[in-house]
């Protein structure tokens, strides 16, 4: 090979591998990019995300351009990532309007990945423009916010909630200098009103909270059904952005955003030219009540506002219904009872007892809590791990353990936090990812290890059991069983009496297995 054929190897490669042309690395010749969607020619990736990429296309026999949005190929086999692209579809096609993304079809590539044909919207999102202006003003948030609602009217009116409204979501294009269009995208996740109960309880009922917690409203927050006027509360977290530069609520991570959601009042906006008086602080906070039926009750009557202050007219508060703090204090204590419930049944009851003559552990006391409000999202989250487990889908159960040992962690409960992580190596184990669950196990160890001894013996008993399978399952034999001989033949017993009470039979018959072992 000579230096000129060796120096157009190396342009070649640099081509296919430069930023520009990374849907080349996708599909390697030339002839497969050119007939991967029939009709339409790829040119070049515009964004890409968790769920797929997005190209820049071209018709042949047009050459009038589009968005194409292709899933990622690793997900063509996930159930769940397919059927939020088919609700995508789904929802896209049944509504049309000015102020969102228009979807022209829908197709697979050959290698069976699914795709979206789309307006190609020549601007930058809503979340870019916040990063490089922080902030606009009220007669910039009022028209912004008034083609908002007229999105949503039309999602709503065709009974579909966006449910995951955000500036990143918002595409802004500009068809005249100045003269902004607002352009919704993305219903991945939202809610069809004839959708099957089915994709409800494997899609939106998993313990993963649906959403992106900056804008998420509190029944959201807490994986409770949602209607029109969770998108509104959505909404109304934007405009606060638009005028304050920053979302109503923040912290360090999505747990701290979410209790704000549920138990904080937003500050009132004190950026120039917003008062109380201009009327979009009235609105922003008709938006932002806690309790649904608080909030505007459709798009229309905020559009409605928005308009009145748009002239310089008053609006006022809506009025808030006095069974509201009467529910609220309900609901914590309702979430109460239910993590002390879950706790009970799902081992809480073991890890407290002091066993009598007759091989029964002492009766609970009730956990005293530091602040209820802050638990009440990991009651939920717990409950929902407990049925994931129960039901055997432990990859379901895993993020909402998280997110309860993390509330913990927050709340200074080492028990309980403790109790988490072994919940979450027992799922890694139970799905046989021994490395995993050597890591949680180990951790639940290590902080019941800095707990007073008679407050954590039936904890130790089953963290070590769990950890000691996992350690035989590694291969390390001689570690397991120095474990072993540490526990007490009694206490065993008595969980493997729990495991088959709990229905748990799979963990029941391990340590039936660590009961023999320990008799020879």
């Amino acid at each position: 090979m000579n230096s000129d054929e060796i120096k157009e190897e190396e342009e070649k490669r640099l081509e296919v591998s430069s930023p520009e042309n990374e849907l080349v690395q996708a599909y390697t010749s030339e002839a497969e990019l050119s007939t991967v969607l029939g009709e339409y020619d790829l040119i070049e990736v515009i964004g890409q995300g968790g769920m797929g990429k997005v190209f820049r296309a071209k018709r042949r026999d047009s050459g009038a351009e589009f968005a194409i949005k292709i899933l990622h190929a690793e997900l063509t086999k996930n159930k769940v990532a397919l059927k939020r692209f088919e609700q995508e579809v789904e929802a896209a096609s049944k509504i049309n309007h000015a102020n969102l993304v228009t979807v022209y079809g829908h197709g697979e590539t050959p290698d069976s990945s699914p795709y979206l044909v789309m307006d190609l919207v020549r601007g930058k999102s809503l979340a870019q423009l916040l990063e490089e202006k922080h902030s606009f003003n009220q007669s910039e948030t009022i028209n912004l916010g008034i083609q908002l609602c007229k999105a949503l009217k039309e999602a709503h009116s065709n009974g579909i909630i966006h449910r995951d409204l955000k500036p990143a979501n918002i595409l802004i294009e500009e068809e005249r200098p100045g003269v902004p269009i607002v352009k919704v995208v993305d219903f991945g996740i939202a809610r069809v009103a004839n959708e099957s109960v089915d994709f409800t309880q494997t899609f939106t009922q998993t313990a993963d909270v649906v959403g992106s917690p900056k804008y998420m409203s509190p029944e959201q927050c807490t994986g409770k059904s949602v209607d029109e006027r969770s998108d509104i509360y959505s909404l109304g977290c934007i405009i606060y952005e638009l005028l304050a530069g920053k979302p109503p609520f923040e912290g360090g991570n999505a747990i701290q955003i979410i209790l704000k959601h549920i138990n904080e009042i937003a500050e009132p906006i004190k950026a120039p030219g917003v008062s109380g008086a201009s009327g979009l602080n009235t609105v922003i906070e008709n938006c932002l009540n806690k309790n649904p039926a608080d909030r505007y009750s459709s798009v229309e009557k905020l559009l409605e506002d928005l308009s009145l202050v748009n002239q310089g007219k008053q609006v006022h508060p809506l009025k808030k219904t006095r069974a509201y703090q009467t529910q609220r204090k309900s609901l914590v204590m309702m979430m109460t009872g239910v993590l002390v419930a879950v706790s009970l049944g799902f081992g809480l009851a073991f890890y407290q007892n002091n066993y009598s003559s007759r091989n029964k552990p002492d009766p609970v006391p009730m956990p005293s809590w530091r602040n209820l409000s802050d638990t009440s999202v990991a009651a939920e989250m717990q409950k929902k791990a407990f049925e994931h487990f129960t039901s055997r889908s432990y990859s379901q159960a895993i993020p909402a353990l998280k997110y309860v040992a993390e509330t913990e962690r927050k709340a200074g409960d080492k028990f309980r936090e403790a109790f988490a992580y072994q919940c979450i190596g027992q799922c890694y184990l139970s799905m046989h990812q021994y490395s995993d669950a050597e890591i949680w196990y180990q951790k639940s160890l290590n902080h019941l290890a800095l707990l007073p001894p008679e407050k954590t013996k039936g904890a130790i008993t089953e963290a070590t059991s769990g950890y000691i399978e996992v350690l035989s399952k590694l291969g390390r034999e001689k570690e397991a069983r120095s474990y072993l001989d540490r526990l007490n033949t009694r206490s065993l017993k008595w969980l493997e009496r729990f495991y088959s009470r709990s229905k748990l039979f799979v963990d029941a018959n391990r340590v039936r297995e660590q009961i023999k072992q320990k008799g020879n």
